[in-house]
């Protein structure tokens, strides 16, 4: 479990509309905008991790 040292403040730009989808989805998952907003950057993290460390299917493709 990451501890408040452990943590960074990171500021983001996103169109109001954006903002409107993040703060539905907090409420839903009873959750803050920030945590929110930090578990959906750690997902797509993961999933780009996952995207780069798999095999390229096009390699060699003309």
């Amino acid at each position: 479990m990451a501890t408040a040292s452990d943590k960074v403040t990171v500021s983001v730009i996103v169109t109001k509309e954006v903002h409107d989808k993040l703060k539905r989805l907090a409420n839903s998952k009873r959750w803050s905008v920030s945590q929110t907003g930090a578990v959906l950057i750690e997902e797509g993290l993961d999933r780009a991790d996952q995207e780069n460390s798999a095999p390229n299917q096009h390699q060699g493709a003309a």
